[in-house]
């Protein structure tokens, strides 16, 4: 059987992306060993739970689909960009949920529109390594917006809405819920029999993000096109 090919440079694929980032989990549970009053738990979409020891968990990576230069010193700039809104929104978390609004400018200071399209990367990069394991094909436009550093709006094929889970962010505030992350099941589109797009989510407690990746439709669209972020706020996904 051939070996796994990278979906972003096409060499061989040594290296399992991080379903959710270790540092998002360390944040969210610490750094130490998990368990006891502070366990986490990974839930699969058959309701299946299983304990969690850490964030290096193999339950918690995809299969091996990118080689370990693509998934750490070519991505590292888009985890970091991730991680520094993740601080920023735990220290102002308040604030923001209540609000539904921020700026870009007050996590990665004037360098906001660099910031936001590394943030950007990351997201499409976690789309990506998903979409591949589904069976899309990533279109070359895509890898050429993860390679150009200086293209800075919406990603190809790729739909992004930013939004507030009220009733978690509410549980939150209340003490009634723990902060978690995690992501939704892949609702699957085809065209003339051949699956052509993906949806689904992923969140960090209350902040969810939306996204459609469309192999046949190559425009792209972002929520959150400028410096303000302007959140709609929707129910518990049920």
């Amino acid at each position: 059987m051939p070996d796994a090919l990278c979906w972003w440079c096409g060499a061989t694929a040594d290296s399992r992306e991080h379903k959710i980032a270790a540092a998002e989990l360390r944040l969210n549970h610490g750094s130490g060993s998990w368990g006891g009053d502070s366990g986490v738990v990974h839930i699969d979409g058959n309701l299946n739970v299983r304990d969690i020891q850490g964030a290096k968990a193999d339950i918690l990576k995809w299969e091996s689909n990118l080689c370990q230069k693509c998934n750490n010193a070519r991505s590292q700039p888009f985890d970091r960009a991730y991680l520094e809104l993740l601080r920023y929104l735990d220290k102002n978390e308040e604030e923001v949920g209540a609000s539904g609004t921020f700026r870009f400018s007050h996590v990665y200071s004037d360098a906001w529109a660099i910031g936001r399209a590394n943030l950007i990367r990351y997201w499409l990069k976690h789309i990506c390594c998903r979409a591949a394991i589904i069976g899309l094909a990533i279109p070359q436009d895509v890898i050429h917006y993860l390679d150009d550093v200086a293209t800075a709006g919406p990603a190809p094929h790729t739909n992004l809405e930013l939004v507030v889970n009220d009733p978690v962010f509410r549980f939150q505030m209340e003490g009634r819920d723990r902060r978690g992350s995690g992501f939704g099941d892949a609702e699957g589109f085809t065209r003339d029999g051949r699956l052509v797009a993906i949806e689904s989510f992923v969140s960090w407690g209350w902040l969810k993000l939306q996204y459609r990746f469309d192999i046949s439709d190559s425009s792209g669209y972002v929520s959150f096109p400028d410096d303000l972020v302007e959140m709609s706020r929707v129910p518990l996904e049920g």
